[in-house]
């Protein structure tokens, strides 16, 4: 019989199969006639065909399959060979190809279960024929199994026919596991299901743990262990802590800050001082995903000692000489006291005056007693020792250096002015009341006059004894007028003004920044920018280091370089004033000239007085016209961050304000800068210390805001700059930190117009020479307004303004082709080191 491939199943019913065997071995299809019954013990049978079991002699031409008998012809089933007897083996079966002997029955089958002959596809029957099914896998495709009992293909009989992770059920391969059958690798047998229980979160470990949701989160098997999986919409775990789940309200909170552990730089001192002096950075370290910790390993700025170390990181080491001593204690030697500084670096001599002062030393602390006494003067604009100085300008001679003496006592008040050894003038000033005092020009700080041309300023000079000394026995007010008269006739005018708040001396210190002007080109030699150092006592060495952007000086001072840098010393009254040099050749209109000792570093080893200002100038410097300027600078110390600038009104103008040029000097690198309300296009930041930046033709009214302390100076602009009046004038502004609920200030009287800008808390009641101020506009978002009110110029040109709440003024007044600018007052508070 020809084999058939494995597996091939064959889907004749069992009847055609054999009718194709016959039709195949040539035999002559027999139709059977009729079925015999027989019994076991019944030995013949009459039929149309004998019965396939038992003996009996056939009368049809079939014979038995069974049994001994005589046949005519032999029968599809029957014996065969062995005659009466049946078959005893195959030999007895040859004659029916095909066929195998069934011994049991002598009968040859078609096949026998025993010895199963079948084609593959096919089994034997329990009656010994063939059927389409498997008897083994050798019939079965390589995905199924044969079911020997019902010889079927089937997926699966026993649950080890399964690959791994599956077991047998209804015949089909199943995800699952049993006894005998393992899970795939990795996984664990749980019941009958294969878990993971490296990662499911209902098995996690092994079968029986089932992992519980942490707080706003959902649950996490990882390597077997539960834990913290994704957070619900809005929470994070910002500590990184299983344990509470995801603790962060994102919507209520906003997101994570850092991530626990992280680590960054810091620093908390003032800005400027990271890396200056001993100071420097420290590292935080993230804290719980939402703030950062302490800054550990920094050092902050602290209070100077004596030990040529920059202990405050001011860049700058303690005043030398320095002397560690007891805050309030002292001697005296004579009437000149010797008191400890409050900061304990060192002595403050103070010469006591019982003659033009009332004061006398008090040995217990080394002070002078008595209401000119520095302790019971203060820190502020009021004092009773000044140093009036000429500073450069071209104005004629024939007008007036002058200053004016308000006292802001009951008292009548003693003056006297004197030069070097020499006395000026003695006279006295009502209780409340002004005092108008010229003085005679000092030439050599003044230089070259001229009404109708612009004259260089030959050379940086040292005057010896070029300041007056000013003195009086009740505490008063000075300002100065460079000059006094903006005219003297129809005809005759100054051109050239300007005014300035001079510091008593016991505010001033030995360190100072430099605000002026550049240099004014457009004639050959031009105009100089100055500043002006004046000393009190003897023996002063002053320092002078130029800015990043100052430019060059002129020669004339022996100890000072072109480079705007050196050192000279100075006895009391000595005057060192140095001047800008030019680079540019002749144009017209006018240039601006980059030689500019703005930003320059005034130091001394005593304290000193610096006045900075410009000889003539154009601001803008194409724009008409030509004036001095001149102010009194603040010390370093009492400078501060914060600043209200508001633009000067323009006289004619109804409530316009004039266009004005800010101007900001750094004090420490990489200052920061902020505007109330915003200015568009005005500088952000400043790079070094000593440079400065400009917020140009402005009126607008705001606050700068600085990382670190700045000097602010506002510049009026010219006349041909729009405004109808005036010409350049400069101011300093009062920093907010040395406001005053107080002032007693003088305005001339001799201008056309004068006014006060008054700059106050909103909402606060200030009130000027008994009248309460009005039209207050806010400037910004600040919490301040400023009122812009005239001055009256009857009477002696002294005014009083007082409120409950600090507030700040500033003093300005217009002649024809001419103004002036100062503060009317300040604290002189020391801020900082």
């Amino acid at each position: 019989m020809p084999s058939l491939p494995a597996g091939l199943r064959i889907h004749s019913p069992r009847s055609q199969l054999l009718t194709s065997l016959v039709a195949a071995l040539g035999l002559a299809a027999v139709s059977v006639a009729a079925s015999a019954s027989c019994s076991s013990d019944e030995t013949t049978t009459t039929a149309a065909s004998a019965s396939s079991g038992g003996s009996g002699t056939a009368s049809s031409t079939t014979a038995a399959s069974g049994g001994g008998g005589a046949a005519s012809s032999a029968s599809v089933g029957g014996t065969g060979g062995g005659g009466a007897g049946g078959c005893t083996g195959p030999a007895d079966c040859v004659n029916e190809p095909g066929k195998v002997c069934d011994v049991t029955t002598g009968a040859c089958v078609q096949c026998l279960p025993s010895d199963d002959n079948c084609i593959p596809g096919q089994y034997c029957t329990a009656d010994d024929t063939c059927e389409v099914g498997c008897t083994d896998q050798g019939d079965c495709t390589a995905e199924t199994t044969c079911d020997t009992a019902t010889h079927q293909c089937v997926g699966c009989v026993i649950d080890t026919d399964c690959p791994s992770g599956s077991i047998c059920i209804s015949e089909q391969c199943l995800a699952g596991c049993s006894g005998t059958q393992p899970c795939q690798p990795g996984f664990t047998c749980c019941g009958q299901t294969c878990f993971n229980v490296s990662s499911d979160a209902a098995h996690c470990g092994d079968c029986q743990t089932v992992c519980d949701a942490p707080p706003n989160a959902g649950p996490l098997c990882d390597n077997g262990n539960c834990t913290l999986g994704q957070c619900n919409a809005g929470w994070a775990d910002c500590n990184l802590d299983p344990a509470d789940g995801c603790e962060w309200n994102t919507l209520q909170d906003g997101p994570c800050l850092c991530t626990p552990g992280d680590t960054q730089t810091c620093y908390t001192g003032a800005a400027g001082t990271e890396n200056v002096g001993l100071c420097k950075g420290g590292i935080s370290t993230c804290l719980g995903g939402v703030a950062w910790g302490s800054c550990m390993g920094q050092v902050l700025p602290a209070a100077e000692l004596c030990n040529q170390l920059d202990d405050d990181c001011d860049g700058a080491i303690e005043p030398q000489p320095c002397e560690q001593c007891v805050p309030n204690t002292g001697m005296c030697m004579g009437q000149v006291g010797k008191s400890c500084k409050p900061d304990g670096l060192g002595y403050v001599f103070e010469t006591c005056d019982p003659l033009l002062q009332g004061t006398t030393c008090n040995p217990a602390t080394g002070t002078c007693d008595g209401e000119c006494g520095y302790t019971a003067l203060g820190s502020s604009y009021i004092g009773c020792d000044y140093y009036p100085t000429v500073t450069a300008n071209q104005v004629l001679t024939q007008f007036h250096f002058a200053v004016a003496v308000s006292n802001t006592t009951n008292s009548v008040a003693t003056i006297t002015v004197t030069k070097g050894g020499l006395a000026v003038t003695s006279t006295t000033v009502a209780a409340n009341s002004v005092k108008v005092l010229t003085l005679p020009w000092e030439t050599t700080l003044k230089g070259p006059e001229s009404a109708s041309a612009i004259v260089p300023f030959p050379a940086s000079v040292l005057v010896p004894q070029g300041a007056y000394r000013l003195r009086t026995n009740h505490p008063v007010t000075v300002y100065q007028f460079n000059p006094l008269e903006y005219t003297l006739g129809p005809t005759t005018f100054s051109y050239t003004n300007d005014a300035s708040l001079l510091l008593p001396v016991n505010v001033w210190t030995g360190k100072y920044r430099v605000a002026a002007r550049h240099h004014f080109g457009g004639t050959p030699g031009g105009t100089s920018g100055f500043y002006a150092v004046t000393a009190k006592e003897d023996a002063t060495t002053v320092t002078v280091a130029a800015g990043p952007n100052s430019g060059i000086v002129k020669s004339g001072v022996a100890g000072i370089a072109t480079t705007g840098n050196g050192s000279v010393v100075l006895n009391a009254g000595d005057v060192l004033e140095v001047v800008t040099n030019t680079t540019l050749p002749v144009t017209f209109p006018p240039t601006s000239d980059p030689n500019d000792v703005s930003g320059t570093l005034v130091t001394a080893s005593k304290p000193v007085q610096v006045i900075g200002g410009h000889q003539c100038i154009y601001i803008p410097a194409d724009l008409g016209y030509c004036d001095h300027l001149e102010e009194s600078m603040f010390p370093v110390e009492t400078l501060s961050t914060a600043y209200l600038v508001t633009a000067p009104l323009i006289p004619t103008g109804g409530s316009t304000p004039k266009v004005e040029m800010v101007r900001i000097v750094a004090t420490a690198p990489n200052t920061t800068l902020t505007y109330d309300p915003p200015q568009p296009g005005a500088p952000a930041s400043i790079t070094q210390a000593g440079e400065w930046v400009e917020v140009a033709n402005n009126d607008q009214d705001f606050r700068i805001t600085a990382s670190a302390p700045v000097l602010v100076a506002q510049y009026m602009e010219g006349q041909a700059a729009g405004g109808n009046s005036g010409d350049p004038a400069m101011t300093l502004a009062v920093a907010e930190d040395q406001y005053r609920k107080s002032y007693l200030f003088h305005s001339p009287t001799n201008y056309e117009y004068s006014y006060v800008n008054v700059v106050a808390p909103t909402g606060a009641t200030v009130t000027l020479d008994g009248a309460t101020v009005v039209g207050f506009s806010p400037i910004g978002a600040t919490g301040y307004s400023v009122s812009r009110t005239s001055l009256s110029n009857a009477g002696s040109g002294d005014h009083t303004i007082s409120s409950s709440q600090a507030f700040g003024i500033s003093v300005y007044g217009y002649g024809q082709y001419t103004s002036y600018w100062y503060p009317g007052g300040s604290n002189l508070t020391k801020l900082h080191d």
